[in-house]
């Protein structure tokens, strides 16, 4: 038989008892809750980088896009410049060739005329042009430019040209005595051209 004492003894306790098993299930709870509210908040900023990275990406795109599409349109551009640069050249190129037809037709006609002059209804072809002296295997002629009108090494090379020849080169003792004997002496003229020339102090 349990006295007064006892009973109240036994009453703390189990009131104590029951205190303690509360305090236990609180704390578990708000740890359950603590969890889950980290759980979401690093699931949150989980998302929102992935967002970010996403965004950065798809700007960085946009700009690589842009930059080629810029690129794009230079090129365009100077192909286009390009083409019309190559037209152009064609075009000229065209003309370069009529004209030199031209001329080839005019030398032909020239030469014929030259070397098969038309005296009379017939034609006689010489080895020569007319009015040239031939020696040996060559032809030769004494263009007599008095002054003013000599000529430079350029221009007596270049009216060479234009009837098909060239400045004379001697090769050999024998053709340099023909020079000798063709061109004569003038009076106000100091020598003549020859293919041979002083370039920057060296012979050619």
């Amino acid at each position: 038989m349990l006295n007064h004492t006892e009973k109240e003894e036994g009453t703390v306790y189990d009131e104590g008892k029951l205190s303690d098993s509360k305090g236990g299930l609180s704390s578990e709870k708000e740890a359950a809750s603590r969890r889950r509210y980290c759980q979401t908040l690093a699931c949150c900023l989980g998302t929102f980088c992935i967002i970010l990275v996403l965004g950065i990406i798809v700007i960085v795109y946009k700009s690589k896009n842009e930059n080629l599409t810029v690129e794009n349109k230079e090129l365009k551009k100077q192909n286009q410049e390009l083409e019309g640069e190559k037209k152009t050249l064609k075009e000229q190129i065209e003309n370069l060739q009529d004209t030199q037809n031209e001329l080839n037709v005019s030398r032909a006609h020239w030469s014929i005329d030259a070397y098969c002059p038309k005296k009379t209804t017939e034609r006689k072809c010489n080895p020569c042009q007319e009015g040239w002296i031939t020696f040996q295997t060559s032809c030769y002629a004494y263009n007599n430019a008095k002054n003013p009108h000599q000529r430079s090494w350029d221009g007596a090379q270049e009216n060479c040209r234009e009837k098909a020849s060239h400045l004379t080169v001697v090769a050999n003792q024998q053709e340099k005595d023909h020079i000798n004997e063709t061109s004569p002496a003038e009076t106000e003229i100091n020598g003549c051209w020859i293919g041979l020339r002083a370039v920057q102090g060296k012979w050619k």
